[in-house]
C-alpha cells in the first residue's frame, strides 16, 4: 500500500476482487461519501479524476461507490453504479493511481451511468450520460470495482 498526501492507496494485488457489497445504510453512505470527496478535493486533489472505494482504505474499501470530477456535474459520487456502454472504440492511454505506469486500452466513447442513492448531496441518484474522456473515467473506475486494473486489460505497454 503506498499513501500519496496522507491518502492509502492500494496496490493491484489488493484491487483484483470484484466489490459486491450494495450500499444501503444511509449513514454509511452520508460517512464514505464525505470521506470520498475529501480525499478527491484535499491530498488527491492534483493527480486524480476518479477514485474507487476499493482504491482507498476508506470504510474498509468495500463498497460499490467511486467520485470522479465532471465538467458538466463537477465532483460527482455515485453508488452502487451500474453502466452501459455504446458509441465507438476509441484507444487511449493513462494512468492509475494504484499503478506506476500508464497503459494504453480501447473504451467506449460513451457511457450511461446509473446511480441509486436518494441522499442527495450525498452522491448522485438517477441517469447520467458521458462521452469522451469522462467516460472513460467512469469505465476506468466501474473496472476498478468489478476488480479489473488498466494493466490487466492493456493493449500495450507504453
Amino acid at each position: 500500500m503506498k499513501k500519496i498526501n496522507g491518502i492509502s492507496i492500494q496496490t493491484d494485488e489488493q484491487l483484483l476482487s470484484k466489490i459486491c457489497n450494495v450500499m444501503t445504510d444511509g449513514n454509511t453512505i452520508k460517512k464514505l461519501d464525505v470521506k470520498m470527496r475529501m480525499a478527491m478535493l484535499g491530498g488527491l486533489k492534483s493527480k486524480a479524476v476518479g477514485l474507487a472505494n476499493n482504491q482507498t482504505t476508506l470504510c474498509g474499501g468495500h463498497w460499490r461507490m467511486f467520485a470522479m470530477r465532471s465538467t458538466k456535474h463537477g465532483l460527482i459520487t455515485f453508488v452502487n453504479p451500474v453502466i452501459k456502454l455504446s458509441g465507438k472504440k476509441i484507444s487511449h492511454t493513462h494512468g492509475c493511481l494504484s499503478l506506476k505506469k500508464e497503459y494504453k486500452n480501447e473504451w467506449y466513447n460513451e457511457v450511461e451511468i446509473y446511480s441509486d442513492t436518494e441522499f442527495e448531496p450525498w452522491g448522485s441518484r438517477g441517469k447520467f450520460h458521458f462521452t469522451g474522456y469522462e467516460s472513460i473515467v467512469v469505465q476506468h473506475e466501474m473496472d476498478h470495482l468489478n476488480g479489473i486494473l488498466i494493466n490487466k486489460k492493456q493493449k500495450e505497454l507504453i
